[in-house]
């Protein structure tokens, strides 16, 4: 036979015993030498694949088997694995075995056929292969089959059978080895766990996979393992809270030990005694000075008292404190009406909080009134709060109500976002009703800054001050307060007509970035600021600021555009400049973007809205059709009164009517984002109606933040149900009113926006809007009609709910929004009926 035949026979001997064998006919190829496969396959006593599976398709058989027909080629540690799972009842391997040689065979790991073939049985027989995916790649069965094969071949079995039962702790473990420490081994990686095995008995493996790496650090803490050897049988009772020296803890717990073994002569009542030690040893969390004087205290009691002392917690607790707080729970019992007061008495004494313990006692009725929703019941709060530090003033501070809402510091109302660590109860009450940037920054002040000094400087950004401060500046922020107060700032800057809102971002951007301070040195007014502000570009710190402020409209990208598309002469440059400095220009061409596609007509009038503002004749442009709008008698006193602003000062708070560009573009962004958004609100194609003459903005502001808001109309309305009006009508000056008696002029007050203010703050927002409207009706001799959501302000003046009709002028833009006369853009000239609250 030559060589050729003798290849031949080779080869066709070696394809007939892989199809006998089930062996993957493509796994051939990567054949190390034939006549060794051949061996290999004659050893083979039982199949890789079922024939079904190799007779349906041999071709496009899994990796599982790819990888395992190669390894059975070349290895004869594969067959002899295999040999070794062979039974009588059965020919191939199963789908669950094929998995795990598959997932093993992926880690590239020598073995040794019978650990490997050991493992394999464990894990069948523990019955966990279905609780783990089998992914496609065999990955996570590998490293299960792994894990179990490093325990094994280090002669660690009593720990696998330790570990295995909990999925979550082999997760657990396997993440560690696999992820944590990349530059050791699996193996290195895993002798961190042997200390496991030092456990008696058993322990909680779910709650412990939870925390597996700090786990593992406290078990390596002196005298933790001591714990555990002092539980034996009651591991499983015991959690060790913390990383730290447990020896002081571990002697004391080994002296109780003895002390209940020689004091219990029954092996069950010792047991019992025992197991529930350990149980509320955890309870205390192993606090030395609770089991030392457990362990002092038990010394006189009885068999039976010394039952009795670990029955509940409440009685556990008593031994360890010598009873010092019995009386304070006996009184709690009798006289508290729901058990949340005595388990929170009892959470205290655990805790060891004597100076709140004495407080309870020396003010127990007035604990009592405190309702179980108050914040003190809050376990974060109770997290967070050293509640040591609370005084008889801070329970009565707990029972504050607030009409509208109820109590004022309850479970539902305090936000602990970015708080970490332990604060005073006047640090959690003042912080955890505040905007989380407030928080961000308090935190990050100077630790030695006293604690009425950090909340005073905090407290000075609580009004004012609206703004969502991002995240990275909260550094810069704490940085710039810890330095000086904002109010020491304002008064080393001395800028005049300052917003607190501007000079606080001044104040941060200037600790961010250091060249913001020459430009700060430069400014003289609160216009100056925003320039600031609004404008960190390059050119601004190359020019300086008043450079900037002169080339200002030559290097703004959008005062470039409105100068392209307006018509400013030189005459008209200083007011065109003012109105792009002020950040007109940058809102025209976001809003002319917003509506140039599907609203051209609203594009085109932003422009000439725009132009109007620059020539200075913008309320010319507004009341052109004064009397076509109001299509009522209106007398030229009258047009004055309604043209001339109101402006109402109280105190700190200002009340006004506005008419200029700014303020009427800006209704969607102040004091809260509608939508009627300049940029991308979903009905701003109908915001220039603001610039209607019959239309007016009134802002409400807080030192010179806007806190609420709403539009006014001068406008008619009937008592009668009116028809359609077709087109703008021109008024009859002569016509009296007492020839259309059924037709009144009116101020119609539309809903208020208010920015989620609620309470005090959001009352004396409708009743400055209200004082307003009243005295413009007054001064026009015209009736006032409230939207339907001032009720609490109408009917304490007298107004009732009505059905009448309101007339809808047509809008010089074509589309406005009826915000409290239906909700959607109409195009007017007609009445619309509803109930609204009329004097």
């Amino acid at each position: 036979m030559n060589k050729y035949l003798s290849e031949a026979v080779t080869d066709l001997e070696l394809l007939d015993l892989a199809g006998k064998k089930g062996i993957a006919i493509n796994s051939l190829k990567k054949t190390i030498s034939k006549p060794a496969a051949i061996h290999n396959l004659k050893k083979l006593q039982m199949r890789v694949i079922n024939k079904e599976v190799v007779g349906y398709d041999y071709i496009y058989i899994g990796n599982d088997v790819k990888l395992i027909s190669t390894c059975v080629l070349n290895d004869i540690r594969m067959v002899k694995t295999i040999n070794l799972l062979q039974t009588q009842d059965r020919e191939s391997l199963t789908s669950e075995e094929i998995a795990l040689i598959y997932g093993f065979l992926n880690e590239n790991l020598d073995y040794v056929p019978e650990t490997l073939v050991s493992c394999l049985n464990y894990i069948f027989s523990k019955g966990i292969i279905h609780t783990y995916a089998m992914g496609s790649n065999g990955k996570i069965i590998g490293k299960l089959v792994r894990l179990c094969y490093d325990l094994e071949s280090t002669g660690h079995r009593s720990l696998l059978e330790k570990i295995i039962p909990s999925k979550k702790l082999v997760d657990a473990v396997i993440s560690e080895c696999t992820w944590t420490k990349k530059d050791s081994s699996f193996e290195d990686s895993l002798k961190q766990f042997y200390i496991l095995d030092e456990i008696p008995g058993d322990f909680d493996r779910d709650k412990e996979a939870d925390r597996i790496s700090t786990f593992i650090d406290i078990l390596n803490c002196a005298g933790a393992i001591d714990i555990y050897k002092c539980a034996g049988n009651y591991a499983d009772e015991v959690y060790l809270p913390a990383i730290k020296d447990y020896s002081s803890i571990a002697e004391t717990v080994s002296k109780t030990v003895k002390a209940i073994s020689l004091k219990v002569s029954s092996d069950d009542e010792r047991d019992f005694i025992l197991q529930r030690y350990f149980r509320k040893a955890t309870y205390v969390k192993f606090d030395l000075k609770s089991l030392s004087g457990y362990l002092k205290n038990i010394q006189t009691l009885t068999e039976k008292e010394l039952e009795n002392s670990v029955i509940t917690n409440a009685c556990f607790l008593a031994v360890c404190t010598g009873n010092r707080y019995t009386g304070l729970v006996e009184q709690i019992k009798e006289k508290a009406e729901d058990d949340c007061y005595l388990n929170f008495v009892i959470e205290m004494i655990r805790e060891r909080k004597k100076s709140f313990l004495r407080l309870m006692e020396e003010n127990l009725d007035l604990f009592l009134q405190i309702p179980y929703s108050s914040v003190i019941f809050d376990p974060r709060f109770r997290d967070l709060c050293n509640m040591n530090t609370l005084q008889e003033k801070d329970m009565r501070t707990l029972l504050k109500k607030n009409d509208e809402v109820g109590y004022l510091y309850t479970k539902n109302t305090m936000n602990y976002r970015y708080l970490n660590g332990t604060y005073t109860f006047q640090e959690i009450i003042t912080l955890c009703k505040q905007k989380d940037w407030i928080r961000g920054v308090y935190v990050g002040l100077n630790p030695d800054l006293r604690v009425d000094e950090k909340l005073r400087r905090i407290r000075q950004l609580f009004h004012g001050i609206d703004i969502a401060l991002s995240c990275d500046l909260y550094e810069s922020a704490s940085a710039a307060l810890s330095e000086e107060s904002f109010e020491e700032y304002c008064r080393r800057r001395n800028i005049t007509d300052d917003s607190k809102e501007a000079m606080f971002q001044l104040m941060v951007l200037e600790k961010k970035d250091p060249r913001i301070t020459a430009l700060a040195d430069a400014a003289k007014t609160g216009f100056d600021v925003m320039m600031i502000i609004r404008n960190q570009k390059p050119e601004l710190f190359k020019l300086g600021l008043d450079e900037f402020k002169k080339e200002f409209i030559h290097l703004d990208t959008d005062s470039k555009w409105l100068l392209e598309n307006i018509e400013v002469p030189e005459e008209h440059m200083d007011n065109f400049r003012k109105f792009c400095l002020e950040g007109n220009a940058s809102i025209t061409h976001d809003y002319y973007k917003n509506n140039q596609s599907g609203n051209e007509k609203q594009a085109e009038n932003v422009l000439l809205i725009a132009k109007a503002a620059v020539y200075g004749l913008l309320d010319e442009v507004k009341y052109m059709d004064f009397q076509k709008e109001i299509s009522y008698p209106v007398s030229a006193e009258q047009e004055e009164s309604w043209r001339q602003n109101l402006e109402l000062m109280d105190g700190k708070i200002k009340t006004a009517e506005y008419s200029d560009f700014a303020s009427c573009m800006n209704i969607g962004v102040k004091p809260a984002r509608t939508c009627m958004h300049y940029k991308d609100g979903a009905y701003n194609e109908c915001l220039l109606s603001t610039f209607d003459a019959n239309k007016k903005i009134i802002y409400v502001s807080e030192n010179g933040m806007i806190i609420g808001r709403a539009i006014m109309r001068l406008t008619k309305y009937s008592d009668k149900k009116k028809k359609e009006v077709s087109a703008l009508q021109f008024a009859d000056v002569a016509r009296s009113a007492e020839e259309d008696s059924d037709e009144k002029l009116v101020v119609f007050l539309e809903k208020c926006y208010k920015n989620g203010f609620s309470g005090p703050k959001a009352s004396m927002i409708y009743r400055n809007l209200y004082e307003l409207a009243k005295k413009k009706a007054d001064l026009l001799g015209a009736e006032l009609i409230l939207a339907n959501d001032y009720d609490e302000i109408a009917i304490k003046n007298g107004f009732f709910k009505k059905q009448s009709s309101i007339y809808v002028s047509e809008s010089k833009n074509g589309d406005q929004y009826l915000d409290s006369l239906g909700g959607d853009c109409q195009k007017g000239g007609y009445y619309v009926s509803g109930i609204f609250y009329q004097g």
